[in-house]
């Protein structure tokens, strides 16, 4: 049950109340203008549990406390409507661009990007395609935005072993990624 704010904690918060919005400025890439709204109410309520939960015996500023019980908030949303939008995990550079005329994604990279970015991704799907089949399935759930726990739960499996498979995919992408 939420508990009301005292006029401490509500002071608190509306001091900090810009913090939000830089936090959205520079911490979240790709929002959308039609977002902010939700994304300043989540970081204000993120604000709101920090004041609540706030204790100066801790030693640490205000803002440091609730700076990260507002990115928090935001993240938990964002991972949650990227689960909502993408179920199947990443996009691949053939898959349709949705302009027509047999666009691709590909076709969509700038051409000052053509060179390293295109090689990278191209052997980062070798990489993608050499994994084991259940290493595929944790990868394409974790970049989808679940968490260890979930895709634990999800592939009826142990949390460690979620994360030892995690961590070995990411050294061999980045053993083949290394320039």
């Amino acid at each position: 049950m939420a508990q009301k704010l005292t006029d401490a904690q509500r002071v608190m918060v509306e001091k900090n109340l810009p913090m939000v919005t830089w936090y959205i400025h520079h911490k979240v890439p790709h929002w959308h203008k039609d977002e902010y709204d939700d994304l300043f109410q989540l970081g204000a309520l993120g604000l709101c549990k920090a004041a609540a939960n706030y204790d100066e015996a801790l030693g640490v500023k205000f803002g440091s406390y609730a700076y990260h019980y507002v990115g928090g908030e935001i993240w938990h949303y964002m991972r949650r409507e990227r689960r909502r939008s993408d179920e199947h995990g990443y996009a691949r550079l053939e898959d349709d661009a949705g302009l027509g005329d047999g666009i691709t994604l590909a076709h969509q990279i700038p051409a000052s990007e053509t060179g390293q970015t295109v090689e990278r991704l191209l052997i980062l799907r070798d990489v993608l395609e050499r994994l084991s089949a259940e290493q595929r399935r944790i990868i394409r759930l974790y970049i989808a935005g679940y968490v260890q726990t979930e895709i634990a739960q999800h592939l009826r499996m142990s949390q460690p072993s979620v994360c030892r498979n995690i961590r070995l995919a990411r050294a061999r992408i980045q053993r083949s990624c290394a320039v």
